[in-house]
């Protein structure tokens, strides 16, 4: 808000407004911003042609690295954590990813067969007693 300043010139010559600075929303008026309507000061930091290369630069680069790190994590939860060990029979060996069941292993040797009976395969060939498996454990799987 521009904050103005009665002038008289005279007793007889009519009001005159001046513009003598800019008010802001506290009541402070800022005298040295002048007659310029709308002007305001530059109190932030310049940066030569070769600083603003250089802070793209950086901006840039750290935004190589975030998306990196994101294409990263998604390739390496996407890959298989299965490791073959030996193949027998048409089965492979397999061993035990945190959170995988014999339902899920089974649905990804599947292939379009009968879950059901694929996972009746790995408790046959593997001589499960129950439908538990741990982290780590190695089990014969139907090779797809």
């Amino acid at each position: 808000m521009f904050f103005l300043e009665q002038v008289f010139e005279s007793p007889r010559i009519p009001l005159k407004w001046k513009l003598v600075g800019q008010m802001d929303i506290y009541g402070n008026v800022d005298r040295e911003s002048g007659s310029h309507a709308g002007a305001t000061r530059n109190a932030g930091v310049k940066l030569t042609r070769r600083g603003k290369r250089v802070v793209r630069g950086v901006v840039g680069v750290s935004l190589l690295v975030v998306i990196g790190a994101g294409f990263s994590a998604v390739s390496s939860a996407a890959t298989n954590n299965h490791q073959s060990i030996s193949t027998s029979n048409g089965y492979v060996k397999v061993t035990v990813a945190p959170g995988e069941t014999l339902w899920s292993l089974a649905s990804l040797v599947a292939d379009g067969r009968d879950i059901a009976v694929v996972v009746d395969q790995i408790v046959e060939a593997n001589s499960l007693t129950s439908s538990d498996i741990t982290v780590g454990e190695r089990l014969w799987v139907p090779a797809h």
